[in-house]
């Protein structure tokens, strides 16, 4: 092979390389060009108040619709209150959260308030000794116990329902269970008091 082939074969070696290379680049881009971020992402709910052992499912749209990579991350800012997986929220104790969803680099927000079910509810029954008794939960933590010695104001506290604990200020905390509108109510004596719900 002379000097002039070899110059030629070069060339024709550099035209194809040079061709190649823009074929690839042509493709990565078109490739590119097609991949579409996400713009935002937004729930159907802005609230949501749940009872206790209570759940609902949040719908979230990401934008845009053609989106390359839709996946969404759920979070609850205080699971102890209420878990959310793939969107369904479920109520676990009293209080609130905050459940985030998260697509790309947007989040939507919902607040969500768990509610333990029983407020406004009135319970009768006798204690150890025979005695009637009332316990009226006002609100979500506020209560008023009527016993033979008086009316006593104080907080209930719902953790993981059926469990429940009174606290009434110059009494005892009295802890138990509520199973079947049924509620029993002791304390480290074993004073108890067996209330059924109105």
């Amino acid at each position: 092979m002379n000097w002039y082939q070899r110059v030629m074969k070069s060339f024709f070696s550099m035209r194809k390389l040079n061709f190649l290379l823009g074929v690839v680049l042509v493709a990565a881009t078109v490739l590119t060009s097609c991949e579409k971020e996400v713009t935002g992402i937004s729930l159907d709910k802005s609230t949501l108040i749940l009872k206790m052992g209570e759940w609902q499912t949040l719908a979230a749209t990401v934008l845009p619709s053609g989106a390359t990579d839709k996946s969404i991350t759920w979070i609850s800012n205080d699971p102890t209150v209420a878990t959310v997986i793939d969107g369904i929220v479920t109520a676990i104790r009293v209080g609130k959260t905050t459940v985030i969803a998260k697509a790309g680099n947007y989040t939507a927000t919902c607040e969500v308030t768990v509610l333990s079910g029983l407020e406004g509810t009135t319970w009768k029954g006798k204690d150890s000794y025979g005695n009637q008794c009332t316990l009226i939960l006002i609100d979500a933590t506020n209560c008023v116990l009527d016993i033979y010695s008086g009316s006593f104001s104080g907080t209930y506290f719902l953790l993981n329902y059926p469990s429940i604990s009174v606290d009434i200020p110059g009494l005892d905390i009295l802890s138990g269970a509520i199973l079947n509108n049924t509620m029993t109510l002791w304390d480290g004596r074993l004073y108890a008091i067996t209330l059924t719900k109105q």
